[in-house]
């Protein structure tokens, strides 16, 4: 186990809390279960609320590098951008196919690193979709949710069955486990433009965000 340093606690509104997506340095967009995703700051202040198209909630989000959002809709399959306060549908899919998809990172060598939720197992791939490699946290048990590559090419994971984050390297060997910072229930993850990882609480929609040690 290794030690993290939490520099702000951030309460917000949503419970459950199920997505973070950092803007810069010091803003954060979050979304749950409804409609609206909202932006605040690292201070918990509310910088703006958009009002999606979802019936229901978004099924993930993501912030583009000129700073536009992006949602994806499962119901009616589609990924969406909010442009100057307008939607615009980005891409339709098949049923079930835009899951989760604005949700995997590529780490620095061009691999995509996701969660397989049904598995409990983080799954990484080359750009022809061939896997390098799967993770699965025995010889405990893993529940992974948000997932992050950083600037070292590790892989930093939420386990929401265990309240820590696994950090592995780029050839998914397991480095260490930041734990001891309070995260029950550990969802939603980003990074910002700072190195700090924002974690999402599931059930307390609180945001923790920590100064972790990385590896030398």
């Amino acid at each position: 186990m290794d030690q993290g340093r939490v520099i702000a606690t951030i309460p917000t509104t949503y419970t459950p809390l199920l997505g973070v997506a950092c803007v810069g340095e010091s803003e954060a967009l979050i979304y749950g279960d409804i409609k609206t995703i909202t932006c605040i700051d690292i201070h918990g202040a509310v910088k703006d609320t958009v009002i999606t198209t979802c019936q229901y909630g978004p099924g993930d989000i993501s912030v583009t590098r000129g700073r536009e959002l992006m949602y994806s809709d499962d119901k009616s399959n589609t990924v969406n951008i909010v442009r100057h306060g307008k939607f615009e549908t980005l891409i339709t899919t098949p049923k079930d196919l835009v899951r989760g998809d604005c949700a995997a990172p590529e780490n620095n060598n061009g691999d995509v690193c996701c969660s397989d939720v049904n598995a409990d197992t983080v799954v990484v791939v080359d750009k022809t979709g061939r896997v390098q490699f799967r993770y699965d946290g025995k010889p405990k048990s893993f529940g992974p949710r948000g997932i992050v590559t950083d600037a070292l090419s590790q892989i930093i994971v939420t386990d929401v069955y265990n309240g820590c984050i696994h950090i592995l390297d780029q050839n998914g060997q397991f480095l260490r486990c930041v734990d001891d910072i309070g995260l029950g229930n550990p969802n939603g993850l980003s990074v910002d433009s700072e190195g700090r990882l924002w974690v999402g609480l599931l059930h307390t929609g609180t945001i923790k965000v920590i100064e972790y040690m990385p590896n030398k």
